[in-house]
């Protein structure tokens, strides 16, 4: 490996998933496996409502009869040898811990692996 390449390595850890600014330890579950506190930076979370499709930049409605639950996106960072080196596949589940007892599961939409970085957009649903 380059120089260059190592000091990206070494500041993803060091600062990007820095638990003092930018990041925060959460148990991940990933194909039956658990991964306990793991340093990742959460961006993007944002909710729209079910029945809703955008198309050349408008929302329009569409027939939806799940009343009341929300589309939740989000996107995931992390180490990939957190994960055990593994990329997710799109579509798979992905759960992230929100509490003592509950997690909340997203399907996998996207995943990437860059210098050492796992990238997941993650979609789910929310009441």
């Amino acid at each position: 490996m380059s120089a260059f390449t190592d000091m990206i390595e070494k500041d993803n850890e060091t600062v990007f998933l820095n638990l003092e600014e930018f990041a925060e330890r959460r148990t991940l579950k990933y194909q039956g496996t658990e991964y306990a506190d793991v340093p990742v930076v959460l961006t993007g979370m944002r909710e729209n409502r079910r029945g809703q499709t955008m198309r050349d930049g408008r929302r329009i409605r569409t027939a939806d009869y799940a009343s009341g639950l929300f589309e939740t996106r989000t996107v995931l960072h992390m180490l990939a040898s957190d994960l055990g080196n593994i990329q997710p596949e799109k579509g798979t589940l992905f759960s992230i811990r929100e509490s003592e007892i509950y997690y909340r599961d997203y399907y996998v939409f996207e995943s990437k692996i860059e210098k050492g970085m796992l990238r997941l957009d993650l979609e789910g649903i929310d009441e």
